[in-house]
Formats: structure tokens, sequence, C-alpha cells
């Protein structure tokens, strides 16, 4: 599976708690630090890009700035449909590339069209998927269950794009 990834998600976990507790700060600093050294040992990029994206994040909370520095409503959006674009980019990704390769054959060319393709592809599905599936999941969650006053609270920007969205 992607067990050799999970570092990925604990540096967005690990940023998070250093950001609402200062204890954990000084950890979260010496994991990143672990982790640059042993990726950049290691040439992997993908990796250093976890662990940028994750400081970027965490200094962007820190300083107070994340609801300003990045409400763009593509990176909202973005936010708002990470989940399904999740569960369902990698079996679309997979059917494209494939298909692709039989339509075009293999070359650099085809490989940026089928990718280009696939990013589209996969935003559209999670954009339906979100809609069709998670929303209205959320919705039924939210009535059936009572949640504490401190949970019930939304940023504005979130509720902003989902109904914008809604009046597409």
């Amino acid at each position: 599976m992607f067990v050799g990834l999970w570092y990925g998600f604990l540096l967005g976990a690990a940023a998070y708690k250093a950001w609402q507790n200062s204890y954990f700060r000084s950890w979260f600093y010496l994991y990143v630090a672990i982790l640059i050294a042993g990726l950049i040992y290691q040439r992997d990029i993908f990796g250093v890009a976890c662990c940028v994206t994750a400081l970027t994040l965490f200094i962007t909370a820190l300083t107070g700035r994340i609801a300003t520095a990045m409400n763009w409503r593509w990176v909202q959006f973005l936010g708002l449909i990470s989940y399904s674009l999740y569960l369902i980019h990698n079996p679309i990704t997979g059917a494209i590339f494939h298909a692709g390769f039989i339509l075009t054959g293999h070359s650099i060319e085809a490989e940026a069209l089928w990718w280009a393709v696939s990013l589209l592809v996969s935003t559209g599905a999670a954009t339906i998927f979100y809609f069709v599936m998670e929303l209205p999941s959320k919705n039924l969650s939210n009535s059936l269950f009572v949640r504490p006053k401190a949970m019930q609270k939304k940023p504005k920007m979130i509720d902003d794009i989902t109904e914008s969205t809604n009046s597409i």
C-alpha cells in the first residue's frame, strides 16, 4: 500500500498539533529536520515537498494568516472537495493513463496530455462525489447527532464556498 508515505500524513497532524499547543513545537521542528535530512539524503523530492508544505501551513497558521494568506477561492474549493478527491483520484488516474496510453502510446507529450486530462476528470468527479455523497452524508450526520458548540462553528469562507457552489 502506501505505508512508506505515512510520514506525510504525520507531518500534517504534527503541524496542526504544534500550532494548537506550543509544547509540541520543538518536537515538530525536530521531526521536520530529521525528515528533511533523510529525504534529501534519499533524494526524495516528494518527501521534501511534504515537509515544505507542512512548514508553510504551520507558519501561516502560527502567524494568524491562514485565513487571509490562503484565501483564494480555488484553494478553498480544493480544500472543500479534498477528501472526495483523495478517495477518487487514484482509480480515475489509473484508468485514464491506461486507456490513454493504449490510444496514443508512451511519450512525454502523451504523458503530459493524460496527466492534464486526469487532473481535470479527477477534480470534476470529486466535485460530483462531494455534492452527491459527502455533503449529504455530513448533513445527515449533523441532523442525527448533537455536536458540542465548539464543533458547530465553521470558518465563514467555507460557508461562502458551499453557498456559491450550491447556486450553480
